[in-house]
């Protein structure tokens, strides 16, 4: 198993973070119908989370994929930081999946040379 599920560099906007969500079996999530996708992340050692909410996407919902566009500013001046993350999907009941269900998604945010 890798240790991160993503990496990008500090003041890095492309390209967007895509994932495959899975549930505790290993088995897509399918999210047919959903009604809004919202992404979380912030740092392994707590504190602010550092993006609260912003607007993700969903690219299959038959296979559960995500996505998340960065934005100027998500990740400046998070050199050398170790994250986590969530997608929070709000499905066509009102119902919400907080994704992946089991964990978080493991990231690094590496520190860019200018």
């Amino acid at each position: 198993m890798p240790l991160y599920d993503f990496t990008t560099k500090a003041g890095a906007s492309a390209p967007p973070l895509k994932v495959g969500i899975r549930n505790e079996n290993n088995s897509v999530v399918d999210i047919t119908g959903a009604k809004g996708v919202k992404f979380y992340l912030r740092s392994v050692t707590g504190g602010a989370t550092i993006i609260n909410g912003k607007a993700g996407s969903v690219t299959d919902s038959v296979n559960g994929f995500l996505q998340y566009s960065w934005t100027a500013g998500d990740t400046s001046g998070l050199d050398n930081t170790e994250v986590i993350a969530e997608f929070h999907v709000t499905l066509a009941d009102d119902t919400q999946l907080k994704l992946p269900d089991e964990k978080y998604l493991r990231g690094y945010i590496g520190d860019a040379l200018n």
